[in-house]
């Protein structure tokens, strides 16, 4: 055999070895995302070794628990002996040491959840699409501006935006539940269109889900007019029909056919069968988490975007739909204004 071709054989046989060594594939588990001091933490590994005829054996695992100090094997125990929040990093190999692997994770840990608690901050922003809600001054039909575009392609403006937020929870891993008594009217002439709601003294804890109401429950509407933001001079209670008014929504169009005075006006609420107008709102608080903390506020941004409320599931065409003032009426923007809310983010 010629010395070109055995150097090619060899040559090749390089590049197919080289080719099937894949790296292995890092990854673990933890008891808890969320501990207190003095608490034993499990960390267990599903790293997995390609290169191993059994794949799911890795033969090195070295961990490193962030706090000056490390172990190896799986499963593992480690207590931290301070609050703070460290990062963990497993470090997998197989027994050649040469497909290597790690990767990270955030263990948050508390003096304790018993006894500390701090306030959770939740911005609704209010936008249209892709745009934040601008309100006009404008208190007559002299053209649209500024000019929005709804899903029947109507032109129109906004004047006044108000809802209600209420019956706030949050949901603990633990599957205890933090509830808000609170009663929150949403205003989009806010500064910069963001509305924040505080909800004050949140244990702390690792929480995995936000629910809330957009309304107003059926106790609070049959407990006539109160203060606060339920205080009839917010314009958002029904004086001829006891309840208050859920969403509020004013502006002016160019639909087509026109309108004799080109506006729009929207008022939803109700809370009988079968026009019960009242919306839960839920979202799964994960990647991350919302943890809370005693040494930093959390904050949920939450966007409202004004386009669902006259979109799904039924179009709304505002030459045919300008005027809303009962619960039947408003039942239509009710189940469209469920989609108008999306989670954006979650800050620890």
């Amino acid at each position: 055999m010629s010395t070109v071709r055995q150097f090619s054989i060899y040559l090749a046989f390089i590049v197919v070895f080289s080719a099937c060594k894949k790296p292995s594939t890092a990854c673990f588990d933890m008891s808890s995302k969320v501990v207190t001091v003095g608490q034993t933490v499990v960390f267990t590994s599903c790293s997995k070794c390609t290169n191993c005829s059994d794949h799911n054996k890795v033969s090195d695992l070295q961990w490193d628990f962030g706090d000056g100090t490390s172990g190896s094997g799986t499963p593992i125990e480690h207590i931290y002996n301070t609050a703070g929040q460290f990062t963990i990093i497993l470090t997998s190999n197989d027994s050649d040491h040469d497909a290597k692997a790690s990767v990270t994770h955030v263990l948050t840990v508390f003096e304790s959840f018993a006894s500390t608690h701090n306030d959770v901050q939740i911005n609704f922003t209010n936008v249209v699409g892709n745009s934040i809600v601008r309100i006009s001054k404008d208190t007559a039909y002299t053209g649209i501006t500024p000019k929005y575009i709804n899903a029947n392609s109507d032109t129109f403006s906004v004047t006044r935006l108000n809802y209600y937020i209420s019956n706030i929870r949050l949901k603990n891993s633990d599957g205890s539940y933090f509830t808000d008594g609170n009663y929150y009217l949403v205003d989009a002439k806010d500064s910069i269109n963001t509305c924040h709601l505080t909800l004050k003294n949140v244990p702390t804890g690792n929480y995995v889900s936000l629910e809330y109401i957009v309304g107003v429950d059926s106790l609070r509407n049959c407990s006539g007019a109160q203060t606060g933001p339920l205080d009839p001079i917010h314009d958002m209670f029904w004086s001829w029909n006891q309840g208050y008014i859920f969403f509020k929504f004013e502006g002016y169009t160019s639909s087509d056919p026109p309108l004799p005075f080109h506006n729009v006006q929207y008022d939803v609420g109700g809370f009988l069968t079968p026009y019960n107008n009242i919306k839960k709102i839920t979202f799964p608080l994960i990647s991350p988490n919302l943890i809370v903390g005693t040494s930093h506020i959390s904050t949920v941004y939450i966007k409202t975007d004004i386009l669902e409320a006259f979109k799904t599931p039924t179009t709304i065409h505002f030459g045919t739909l300008a005027f809303i003032a009962s619960p039947q009426t408003g039942t239509v923007i009710a189940n469209n204004y469920v989609d108008m809310f999306s989670l954006s983010a979650i800050y620890n």
